[in-house]
């Protein structure tokens, strides 16, 4: 297969990617055409918005794990393609328990109900499966400020591990999504989320190998030198 050829075919997957949520929901949800109520649209944009973080939190560790991979194949934009897509991916992380709090606003009028689900405690499995989403956010955040602050010396020298909370991001996400989310369990997604799982989970263990043969590598070089100074 030609470069070429590669980058027609990777564009086309990912602008599928792109597309599937909004196929996938209102196709799901067809009054949304119709109707006016504030209720449908909220949800149907809350429900894409799940969907599209899941994907572009995927579409953006695939890459970022084998950058310099995708650097001989669409070139030298591939590291601002890889920066892009953390900020959309943390862009749809935001909105969508921000549509949450509008659907609980628009159905209960409590801005009290709000807050309860902002702080929700643990005292279901639901409420456990919005912690995760939570804890997502807060993962992703890191994530985002270890990449702004990128060029600082502690960033830098600790950036493969500042990656890694990409990846526990993706996990809550998935657990999330696939317990609290309906769109997920339906076709293509009930296939494409464990091809999501399976790749994500592959990269984080070669990723994870490959941090710990650095530090070893790294604690033997100055295991090394400790012993020739002593020489």
């Amino acid at each position: 297969m030609t470069i070429k050829t590669k980058r027609y075919f990777l564009t086309a997957a990912f602008l599928f990617l792109l597309v599937l949520p909004f196929v996938v929901v209102l196709s799901a949800t067809s009054q949304f055409f119709s109707s006016e109520s504030a209720l449908i649209v909220l949800n149907v944009f809350q429900r894409i918005s799940g969907l599209m973080a899941l994907t572009l939190i995927f579409t953006q560790i695939i890459p970022g794990a084998f950058l310099s991979k995708w650097v001989q194949i669409i070139g030298s934009k591939a590291y601002k393609f890889h920066i892009t897509l953390g900020l959309l991916s943390y862009g749809f992380i935001l909105i969508h328990p921000f549509l949450n709090s509008l659907l609980t606003l628009q159905i209960t009028g409590s801005f009290g109900a709000v807050l309860a689900d902002i702080f929700v405690g643990a005292k279901s499995q639901h409420d456990l499966l919005q912690i995760y989403g939570k804890f997502a956010l807060i993962l992703l955040t890191i994530g985002v400020g270890a990449g702004y602050f990128r060029t600082k010396l502690f960033f830098r020298k600790n950036w493969k591990v500042f990656h890694i909370v990409n990846y526990l991001a993706f996990i809550l996400v998935a657990i999330h999504s696939k317990g609290l989310g309906s769109d997920i369990n339906s076709f293509p997604y009930s296939y494409l989320y464990w091809i999501f799982v399976f790749f994500v989970f592959l990269t984080l263990v070669y990723k994870l190998i490959h941090v710990v043969r650095g530090y070893l590598h790294k604690a033997s070089g100055l295991g090394k030198s400790k012993i020739e100074n002593i020489n």
